[in-house]
């Protein structure tokens, strides 16, 4: 009889896997907490005054917590309690976060963008009662869950190569997880809306840019974790499961915090101004396509178009003696004027800003200029 009986085991966390998830959540932690030091001993430079201590701090407290959450799912046999814990705490750390980073962003867009009827209604106390709408919110849903299908623990009994497998795991009503999921993401989404159609306010106050690129972060981690830790628990496959859940709970927290605050901060300890920023970025080299017209041997005219990597940005004032555009900030049409040109606004070309080079081109072929210089900035 050649008949082996199966090898029973428990699985337990390797150590390894504590110890790095326990790391990487320490390193977040410590960023988090490093940038608040450094947001509270810089509270009077302009561009960290500009962003809202209140609720800067309080999107760093929604890191925190999101990114500590990750230490709850390296237990080996989590009981009631710890189940409840791993599915409340998540979801009401990144629920913090984006109620404050909302919050900041809607006040920017009323200044700045909307008629300021009531200035009282743009108080940190007010804004404060809006953020905590979104988090009231998440708490009914997660109550309601706790009342209709509380959490609880279980196992789960896997047999693999003659190897019977016990899984000690948190049994969680997997319709409601997306739930929440919805929510949240309707909530990027609000905030990516505000953030975007405030992209026009000053410098100092405005943060669309580092708000978009932070958004995006969460966005694309939600799209890829979310569907990636449903797949490993459906395939039974526990021990990257929950590598993947401490890694999505960290790794954006980190990046989040330093596309908010690392540039404000770096700025702020060199001790330079808005303008400075305004001068750093001005001088960054642009991409620009110079298109030329000019006529052949059999009198056809010719159009050709030429990328050219422009350094000088003072380079545009020399129109005058064909060196390059004038300051015009919209095309030239008359005949009379030689070379034409069309600065766009963004420092990388698009199709459309080369359509427009070709539309421009065509209309001082039509009015009869030849050899002129088209330069789309």
């Amino acid at each position: 009889n050649d008949y082996v009986a199966p090898a029973r085991t428990t699985w337990v966390v390797p150590e390894a896997t504590k110890i790095g998830i326990s790391m990487f959540a320490a390193f977040g932690f410590l960023a988090c907490c490093l940038v608040g030091c450094m947001l509270l001993f810089y509270k009077e430079h302009k561009l960290i005054k500009g962003i809202s201590m209140t609720f800067s701090l309080l999107t760093l407290l929604g890191f925190v917590i999101l990114d500590l959450s990750a230490l709850l799912f390296i237990s080996n046999r989590p009981d009631k309690f710890l189940c409840f814990a791993q599915l409340w705490v998540p979801p009401i750390g990144v629920t913090i976060a984006l109620s404050a980073l909302g919050a900041k962003t809607y006040r920017i867009y009323r200044i700045f963008m909307k008629s300021l009827e009531n200035p009282k209604l743009l108080t940190d106390f007010y804004l404060m009662r809006l953020a905590a709408i979104p988090v009231f919110v998440i708490l009914v849903m997660l109550c309601i869950h706790a009342i209709v299908s509380p959490p609880c623990p279980t196992t789960s009994v896997i047999e693999r190569e003659n190897e019977i497998t016990t899984y000690h795991l948190c049994n969680f009503d997997k319709d409601f997880f997306f739930s929440i999921v919805a929510v949240l993401s309707a909530m990027v989404f609000c905030i990516t809306k505000l953030a975007y159609d405030a992209r026009e306010a000053p410098m100092q106050f405005n943060e669309a840019k580092e708000l978009g690129m932070a958004l995006y972060t969460m966005a694309l981690s939600g799209l890829v974790g979310v569907p990636m830790i449903a797949w490993l628990q459906s395939r039974q496959e526990f021990e990257v499961f929950y590598i993947c859940i401490a890694a999505f709970a960290i790794v954006p927290v980190v990046a989040m915090v330093a596309i908010l605050f690392a540039m404000r901060i770096l700025y702020a300890m060199m001790g330079l101004s808005v303008a400075d920023m305004k001068t750093a970025i001005d001088h960054i080299p642009k991409l620009e396509f110079v298109m030329e017209t000019k006529h052949n041997a059999n009198n056809e005219t010719m159009m050709s178009l030429s990328p050219h990597l422009n350094q000088d940005q003072d380079s545009t004032s020399n129109a005058a003696t064909g060196g390059g555009c004038s300051h015009a900030t919209s095309p030239v049409l008359s005949p009379h004027h030689s070379p034409y040109c069309y600065k766009a606004k963004a420092a990388r070309p698009t199709i459309g800003h080369v359509r427009n080079a070709t539309t421009l081109a065509s209309s001082a072929l039509h009015t009869g200029v030849v050899g002129g210089k088209l330069i789309v900035v």
